[in-house]
């Protein structure tokens, strides 16, 4: 498809009429490969997703639009197709987020404890809204997840993994499956989402690429109690991925809890750095009033 599409070519819209042109490929993924496109009209820029694969493309397209309330979910503009020869390429027209997949960000980045937790608080509100509606994620992981430098925001990117729920997750990731870790089943139940959101704190956290296939869950566990993080989250982590016993609700609320220790934690640091600055100025200001005061003495001595 790379061949097909050239950067500068115009592709046109066979039934919205709209022309796009080639700027450059951001990536693929499974049948489809991502181009950001400039719309010729506006000269306004998205992300195009192409794919000859018109049912998975459609489907996803559907539940862009039907989750598009959610804040955390990229936003879909619209489906069409073009012709190359004699070729049919189906395209979704995304907002186009200009930043880096979290799996890449955080290579490049260190993020603060507070700032993981954050994320992980917004993913869980995410998963409410497709939970409710009857859906699990499946195919959750930080490739999917576009932090958006300009705004600061996370969106997820892609729910072309999503089933409805007592379904079988069909599309997955070994780093972040339970079955491939030997956790638990395909079921598509809340629990195989709550889990793969595990394995994506473990990856934030203990910055380290996590690998089934050459380790094994109790490797995953001794990575995490031999790191710095609190006791509370490290036994939540081992917790989740041995018996995923926690409700969504639960799993939420502990984090919640950790973060807000997290912000006082780093509010009693900024207080005491105010104070060690005070106290450092008070000290510099007492040590020029003694230089000050014997300077005037041994002055008034030689008068």
């Amino acid at each position: 498809m790379q061949e097909a599409l050239g950067i500068s070519e115009v592709v046109t819209g066979k039934w919205n009429k709209n022309q796009y042109r080639i700027l450059k490929r951001l990536g693929a993924g499974g049948t489809a490969e991502v181009f950001l496109v400039e719309r010729e009209k506006d000269k306004q820029t998205f992300a195009m997703k192409v794919s000859q694969d018109n049912l998975s493309l459609n489907r996803e397209y559907q539940l862009l639009r039907k989750f598009h309330f959610i804040e955390f979910v990229v936003n879909v503009h619209e489906m069409d197709d073009f012709h190359i020869g004699n070729e049919v390429f189906h395209y979704l027209l995304l907002d186009y987020i200009d930043g880096d997949d979290l799996k890449s960000y955080v290579e490049k980045v260190k993020l603060k404890m507070i700032t993981i937790l954050g994320i992980i608080l917004i993913i869980l509100k995410g998963l409410e809204e497709f939970h409710r509606a009857g859906y699990i994620l499946g195919d959750l992981k930080l490739e999917n997840i576009m932090f958006d430098r300009e705004k600061k925001q996370i969106k997820l990117i892609d729910l072309g993994g999503v089933v409805e729920k007592t379904g079988t997750i069909k599309e997955y990731t070994p780093a972040y499956d339970r079955a491939t870790w030997k956790c638990g089943t395909r079921k598509a139940e809340e629990s195989y989402d709550l889990f793969t959101l595990t394995m994506i704190l473990v990856k934030l956290a203990v910055g380290e690429n996590l690998n089934p296939h050459k380790e094994r869950k109790e490797d995953v566990f001794f990575k995490v109690q031999a790191s710095d993080l609190r006791e509370e989250l490290k036994k939540l982590i081992i917790d989740m991925m041995k018996t995923q016993q926690y409700s969504r609700r639960e799993f939420a609320k502990e984090i919640n809890e950790l973060y807000n220790k997290e912000k006082h934690s780093l509010i009693e640091q900024r207080l005491l750095k105010r104070d060690s600055i005070i106290n450092n100025l008070f000290k510099v200001s007492l040590g020029l009033l003694i230089l000050t005061t014997c300077f005037l003495l041994v002055t008034k001595g030689l008068s």
